[in-house]
């Protein structure tokens, strides 16, 4: 029988950081400002409850948004 997957363990955010759920990564509160899923003040951001600023849904929304110009469908032929 195998055993019971373990939980991965949380990155501790550097100091004044925030952990975004969209990319994974830790950012300043103000960085924040430039996601799409973000909203509120930075107080809620440095508060680090997503609920309060982050429309993120893990599992159910982009990560990110369209192709670059120069690849895939938009590249010229």
């Amino acid at each position: 029988m195998s055993q019971p997957k373990r939980a991965k363990a949380a990155k501790k955010a550097p100091a004044g950081e925030v952990p975004c759920r969209r990319v994974q990564r830790t950012f300043r509160p103000e960085e924040h400002r430039d996601c799409p899923y973000c909203f509120g003040t930075e107080a809620d951001v440095k508060s680090g409850e997503h609920a309060k600023f982050c429309d993120f849904h893990p599992g159910e929304d982009p990560i990110c948004f369209g192709f670059p110009q120069n690849f895939g469908r938009y590249r010229a032929v």
